[in-house]
C-alpha cells in the first residue's frame, strides 16, 4: 500500500512508474492532490483516500503503507488522519519517505514515535543518500530519533542500531515517562501522603492495596513513573 502526495499539475514523481511495479502479495496506490493555498482542502480529500486505504487494511493479512511526500502540510495531516480513519494499527507497518529536514517534521514524529513506523529522510547531494530514523513513544522535547540505518548508492545500507527495525516499544520505555494510571480507591484502602521527589515542594497519596503493588511491578518493569 503506498500514499503520495502532489500539487496541482506538478505529477509527484515517485509513483510515475508504478504500473511496472511486480508483487505477488498485491500493491494498492493512492495518490491525494495537495492544495498549499487551502489545509481544509487537502484533509478533506486526504480523510476520502484514507478511508478507502483501511478497507484494503481491512481485507489484507500484512500491510504496509509507505507515504511519499515532502509536503510538510500533507505529512500533518495524514498522521492526523490516519489515527482518526483507524488505517494504522500496531499490525500495521509505516514508512514515511521525504526529503523534509528534521526540524520540519516535529508535527509528525509523535505519531511515527506511537506507532510501528520509520522515518526515511532521503539527503539532497549529488550521490543518492538516506537516512532511516526511529522515534520512542513519550520522548522528551528536543530529543533526537534514533538512526537506525544509512544508505547511500555507493556503499548500500549500513545498520547503526543494534535494535530490530520494528521493535516493540512498548515493551520497555526507552525514555522512563511519567504516565497517569487510573484506578479504582476504596473506602478501606490504607492510604500515606508523603513528599513528592519527582516534584519537590509537593505532596503525593500512596495507596496500599494489590491494584497499587501490581502498578508499582507493571512500572518498574516497562520503565515508567
Amino acid at each position: 500500500m503506498g500514499f503520495g502526495s502532489s500539487t496541482g499539475e506538478n505529477k509527484s514523481a515517485e509513483f510515475g512508474n508504478v504500473t511496472e511495479l511486480r508483487s505477488p502479495w498485491g500493491v494498492g496506490v493512492f495518490e491525494v492532490i495537495a492544495d498549499s493555498q487551502n489545509t481544509n482542502v487537502t484533509q478533506s480529500r486526504l480523510s476520502q483516500v484514507i478511508t478507502q486505504a483501511r478497507q484494503l487494511r481491512l481485507k489484507s493479512w500484512f500491510v504496509t503503507v509507505v507515504v511519499v511526500s515532502d509536503d510538510p502540510v500533507f505529512l500533518e495531516a495524514f498522521a492526523n488522519w490516519s489515527l482518526k480513519g483507524r488505517l494504522l494499527v500496531w499490525t500495521t507497518k509505516l514508512l514515511v519517505l521525504t526529503r523534509l529536514p528534521l526540524h520540519c517534521l516535529d508535527d509528525i514524529r509523535h505519531t511515527l514515535s506511537m506507532t510501528n513506523s520509520l522515518l526515511l529522510q532521503l539527503s539532497d547531494t549529488p550521490t543518492i543518500k538516506m537516512n532511516v530514523f526511529l522515534d520512542h513513544p513519550y520522548f522528551p522535547p528536543e530529543t533526537p530519533p534514533v538512526t537506525m540505518a544509512r544508505w547511500s548508492s555507493s556503499k548500500g545500507l549500513s545498520k547503526k542500531a543494534r535494535i530490530p527495525y520494528y521493535p516493540d516499544k512498548f515493551y520497555k520505555f526507552v525514555h522512563r515517562p511519567r504516565l497517569i494510571v487510573s484506578r479504582l480507591v476504596v473506602d478501606t484502602e490504607r492510604t500515606e501522603t508523603v513528599d513528592d521527589p519527582d516534584h519537590p515542594g509537593e505532596k503525593k497519596i500512596i495507596g496500599y492495596n494489590a491494584e497499587n503493588a501490581l502498578i508499582e511491578a507493571i512500572a518498574k518493569s516497562m520503565n515508567f513513573t
